[in-house]
Formats: structure tokens, C-alpha cells, sequence
């Protein structure tokens, strides 16, 4: 299987036990799926580029065993309500697109690799991006961010050269400072 597409399901849990293999499997779209509590292990899926499990309102975590899945491009958790068990670290170098809004419980960005082009942090559990969390993220060409960029954007935002579009999604209005270092981008 090389694709597992299922929007809308009414799955509780994607696989009972942890003998999964699907050593195939690509893309995994779960989106809608609002009863979904639990996903698999990702031991059995090493070759998984796209996760979407956007509106999964009911999932609780994803397993840090997502850490195998090294051709892994695009994730999107966005709107899982109760998404509190996230790996602090997603160094995976084919990463380019994550997608974490509206996620309340989500309270600490993971560490991301460099390869990462788009991130859409707002309404999130994240109250503050620091120039030590994104400073790093060079190939980064559109950033989506809301009320967790009220305190001012770091520095460091003008030093990600690839940065096209910054998108200060409702919390425009509270934003208290812009650095010169953005002033560096083209």
C-alpha cells in the first residue's frame, strides 16, 4: 500500500499492535477523522512522506518513533484539540512543510531541521518563538504565526534569507515591535 487515504473516518485507532509493516506506505491522510485517540507506531512505515491529521480533534500524541520516518515532508496537525504529546525534537532532513495551528495544547515548539520551508504556528498552545527556535531555518520561505509574536519578532528573523511571506495572523494588532534585521530580507 502507498497510500492510506481515509478522511473522515470514524477510526478510534490506526492499527492494533505493533507489528506493522508497510514499508510502502507514502501518504497517510486521516483529516476529519474526529474519534481518532491513537496512531500507529511508525517503526513499520520508514518510508512515509506525508502525514495529515488535520481536524483530528480527539488525537492525544504523536509517538516520538515518527523520528524513523527520515523521508518524511510534510506533516499537519493542525486543529487536533487535544494534541499534547508532540517529539521536542523533528530533526528529519526532508522535512519542508509543518503545519501546528490551532493546536491549544501543543505548548512548545519541537526543534526543526533547517530544511523546513513552511511553518504555521497560530493559535497555538506556543506563547513566544525565540530567535534560538526558528534562527536556524534558512530555507524557510513563508512563516504563518499569530499571538505568539506579540512580545516583538526576534532578530533573527532577518537573517532567514529564503523568507518570502510572514503572516502575523490575529495578533497583528498587539504585535509591539518589528526588528531592523528585517530590513536584511529581500
Amino acid at each position: 500500500m502507498v497510500y492510506l487515504k481515509m478522511p473522515g473516518s470514524s477510526l478510534t485507532q490506526l492499527w492494533e499492535g505493533d507489528n506493522v509493516h508497510l514499508v510502502n506506505l507514502k501518504v497517510c491522510d486521516l483529516r476529519w477523522s474526529k474519534g481518532l485517540i491513537k496512531i500507529m507506531d511508525f517503526l513499520g512505515v520508514p518510508n512515509l512522506e506525508e502525514l495529515n491529521l488535520r481536524k483530528c480533534w480527539s488525537l492525544v500524541e504523536i509517538p516520538s518513533s515518527i523520528q524513523l520516518c527520515r523521508k518524511l515532508t510534510k506533516i499537519n496537525v493542525s486543529r487536533c484539540d487535544n494534541l499534547s504529546g508532540f517529539p521536542s525534537d523533528l530533526r528529519l532532513t526532508s522535512l519542508e512543510e509543518v503545519k501546528f495551528y490551532n493546536c491549544p495544547r501543543i505548548t512548545q515548539l519541537p526543534e526543526l531541521p533547517s530544511t523546513v520551508k513552511i511553518l504555521f504556528l497560530y493559535s497555538s498552545g506556543i506563547k513566544q518563538v525565540t530567535g534560538a527556535s526558528i534562527g536556524h531555518l534558512t530555507r524557510l520561505q513563508k512563516l504563518v504565526v499569530g499571538e505568539i509574536m506579540e512580545e516583538g519578532m526576534p532578530s533573527e528573523i532577518g537573517f532567514l534569507i529564503c523568507l518570502q511571506v510572514i503572516f502575523i495572523r490575529g495578533g497583528g494588532p498587539k504585535v509591539r515591535s518589528i526588528p531592523d534585521t528585517i530590513c536584511n530580507l529581500t
